[in-house]
């Protein structure tokens, strides 16, 4: 199939592109004036980099927030990789032939709860072959200089204990990715506790000054500063045993994992949004 098939892209400002996969998994490719960034690959669904390649003639470099199959898949259509160490094991497998099917598996399941038509239509070669892959490491504080913008790393441990942000600081604006949003899956099996993961989002509450525009990997794709600050809240209300602690269990089989509990009471099983209004909500373990 095309690329357009599981594709599409907008620019969001001068310099930065959104690009919305096969599963509307979100990517973002900021180009400076050498070099542009490929924030996440997608769901391995379509060629992320020969996409990539026709919207920028610049040399890539590829960074993940988190290993997460929605995030990383893409990753083995290229050859350099930056990852964070502690989620890099997630994906340090041999890929033989019962691990490449469990991936595609995964892929079209992923890729079903947007869009099952195209799930349905997958076939081996609209997807990418894993093979057992080294990353480049990826740490905190680690700054891509790509010609008049500068990304700046920060480690946010919580939804998998390698997770990143990135911060773009000549265009004041932070890729969230799956740390902080409006629904935080913190019940995986590589999920840090909730104490950790508040943690974390204290020490980027101390760089909040340096952003002022925050982009998420799924909708609703942008987010107030202020989620930021409805996270931690929630944090604290989990720690403090004051949680509406809702029974939550995942629609798709994921091995090693148990259901969790939404923190906050939400409109719908469908419907991820808080009933109160408010935004920001966590589904942790016990």
């Amino acid at each position: 199939m095309e690329l357009n098939y599981f594709f599409s892209s907008e620019l969001i400002e001068n310099g930065i592109i959104r690009i919305t996969g096969a599963g509307n998994e979100l990517m973002y490719l900021i180009a400076g004036s050498k070099m542009a960034a490929l924030i996440d690959t997608g769901t391995g669904a379509g060629n992320i980099r020969e996409y990539a390649e026709s919207l920028t003639k610049l040399p890539i470099v590829v960074i993940l927030t988190h290993a997460h199959i929605d995030h990383s898949a893409g990753a083995f259509y290229f050859d350099d990789v930056y990852l964070n160490e502690r989620d890099a094991k997630l994906l340090d497998l041999e890929f033989k032939e019962e691990e490449c099917k469990l991936m595609h598996q995964g892929i079209k399941d992923f890729v079903a709860g947007a869009n099952e038509e195209l799930a349905m239509h997958l076939n081996e070669t609209d997807m990418v072959r894993p093979y057992h892959k080294n990353f480049l490491p990826l740490s905190e504080g680690d700054k891509f200089d790509l010609g008049g913008l500068t990304l700046e790393i920060l480690e946010c441990p919580g939804h998998t204990a390698g997770s990143v942000m990135v911060l773009i600081k000549e265009k004041r604006a932070i890729i969230f990715g799956d740390s902080c949003n409006p629904f935080v899956w913190l019940f995986l099996p590589e999920s840090t506790g909730v104490a950790e993961y508040k943690d974390s989002l204290l020490r980027i509450k101390a760089r909040e000054t340096e952003y002022d525009k925050v982009y998420l990997s799924h909708a609703p794709k942008d987010a107030a500063r202020e989620i930021l600050d409805e996270v931690i809240h929630v944090c604290d209300l989990i720690l403090d045993s004051q949680s509406d602690e809702i029974p939550y269990s995942i629609p798709f089989f994921v091995p090693g994992m148990n259901d969790g509990y939404i923190a906050k009471k939400v409109k719908s099983e469908n419907n991820n949004l808080r009933e109160d209004g408010k935004i920001g909500n966590i589904v942790y373990k016990k």
